[in-house]
């Protein structure tokens, strides 16, 4: 399976395939500059639609057994995702990037952010902690722009906070999100309504319990993890440490998401 992921000759089903071809061109992505073609995300984005649509194909349990193979393709995700983020702030900021809707994954993101809205009854008179915001915060502008809420997020790389708070700038939203830099230990639970941890936040079970220790008896948790194949980009939130936690409302997997929300409250 890991020659699989590294594009050596082997033969390979449909889904098989489509990994092969996601691995190459998260790894062109990844060394391309500042200039990058839409076009490739966009390819990216539909290769990823049809592994997502083929969650129940043989080959997809293969390579989710594979550990090598699994953490050499999330790895490999985690850097395009976090060079398409860095590059999208950076024209954001600079200006030849003139709306935070042309982000690329713009339209998965609102659709995930709705769906967590709705499910963890989230309005203006909250204000939600948000941990590892990335050098584009696009959760905590969509929040924002949906509800009007206010949201503190807290990011560990200090250069990212600084292209975050940039872009927070730029879009004239300091009043209602700030960015800083430290993790969950750092964080202060005692002011916020609503905790969201993102999908690339680690490690989940430190997180989890810094926040049953911490956090106010009832708060509202929107903990973002993944199911089936959406295990092959990013890490599940172990369910011992989510048994900890009183489930608020039903646990959400929209079609075509690459990521899913698991909605808890302290106790």
């Amino acid at each position: 399976m890991v020659d699989v992921i590294k594009g050596q000759t082997k033969s390979a089903t449909t889904s098989m395939d489509i990994i092969r071809k996601l691995w190459t061109l998260y790894k062109t992505f990844i060394d391309l500059d500042d200039s990058y073609p839409s076009t490739i995300a966009t390819r990216i984005a539909e290769l990823e639609s049809s592994i997502l649509q083929a969650n129940q194909s043989p080959d997809l349990s293969e390579i989710l057994e594979d550990v090598s193979a699994l953490q050499t393709l999330r790895k490999t995700y985690e850097a395009f995702e976090t060079k398409l983020e860095g590059m999208f702030a950076s024209h954001l900021i600079k200006g030849t990037a003139h709306n935070y809707r042309h982000y690329p994954l713009y339209d998965r993101f609102r659709g995930l952010i709705r769906s967590e809205i709705d499910q963890a009854r989230i309005t203006a008179n909250d204000t939600v902690l948000f941990l590892g915001s990335g050098s584009f915060p696009i959760t905590a502008i969509l929040l924002t722009q949906l509800t009007g809420c206010r949201v503190h997020c807290y990011e560990r790389e200090e250069e990212r906070v600084y292209v975050a708070n940039e872009v927070v700038s730029s879009l004239h939203l300091d009043r209602w999100i700030d960015v800083v830099n430290g993790d969950d230990r750092e964080a202060g639970y005692g002011s916020c309504t609503v905790i969201m941890i993102a999908v690339l936040a680690q490690p989940k079970v430190r997180i989890l319990t810094e926040i049953g220790a911490r956090a106010a008896p009832g708060t509202r948790m929107v903990c973002r993890t993944t199911i089936g194949a959406q295990r092959l980009f990013y890490q599940e939130a172990p369910s011992s440490i989510l048994r900890r936690f009183t489930p608020f409302s039903q646990s959400v997997t929209v079609a075509g998401q690459t990521i899913s929300s698991v909605f808890l409250q302290t106790q």
